[in-house]
């Protein structure tokens, strides 16, 4: 077993091999918190993983990264320091941070709001009627594609991905790296809550 740890800014990230009984050519990775508040479930299952299979893994190495977006795990955020998505920061290549962010725009308003949100009987009602509209004006189709791929021209807006990779996600990519070339097979799992 081995522990890494790395500090930055916000906190600190922790990195957990386990070798496995015999000489494996697999490598599961188990992240948790990259959406930082899905992080309390991602740890849990990671404590049982640790629980009760570390001594009885046979052939599959484990690597775990636990609470990769620390601001998020700490401030009950999806996001990171830079309200980054940071499952929309996962790209390798700088110019790709760009995606077609017009079906995001045409809906930019009713995703982000300017006023704050009203909690009432009529405010549910309103929001069920403003959403069938958009579905209706726009389809639902552009609604997933704007919600899904997330967007990279409104940092303030939700699901943004940032003009450049974020500190936990050249982190990821530098542990990635460590173990790449000594497998044939990396399996990664990020622990989500859906």
């Amino acid at each position: 077993s081995e522990i890494v740890s790395f500090e930055y800014a916000e906190g600190k990230i922790n990195s957990y091999f386990i070798k496995s009984q015999k000489n494996s050519e697999n490598l599961l990775v188990l992240i948790s918190g990259v959406h930082g508040v899905e992080g309390f479930a991602g740890s849990a299952v990671q404590r049982w993983g640790l629980e009760h299979y570390s001594g009885r893994l046979k052939n599959t190495n484990l690597l775990m990264i636990h609470g990769l977006n620390q601001f998020g795990f700490k401030n009950f955020r999806r996001v990171n320091e830079n309200n980054i998505d940071l499952n929309r920061n996962f790209i390798s290549k700088r110019e790709n941070f760009t995606s077609d962010d017009k079906k995001y725009l045409l809906l930019n308003s009713f995703l982000n709001p300017a006023e704050p949100p009203k909690i009432s009987f009529f405010s549910n009602y309103s929001f069920i009627f403003r959403s069938i509209f958009n579905i209706l004006q726009h389809s639902l189709e552009s609604l997933r594609t704007a919600i899904l791929k997330g967007q990279y021209s409104n940092e303030k807006g939700i699901f943004y991905g940032g003009t450049e990779n974020q500190i936990q996600v050249s982190y990821f990519e530098e542990q990635i790296k460590n173990y790449w070339s000594k497998y044939k097979r990396i399996f990664i799992v990020d622990l989500h809550t859906g």
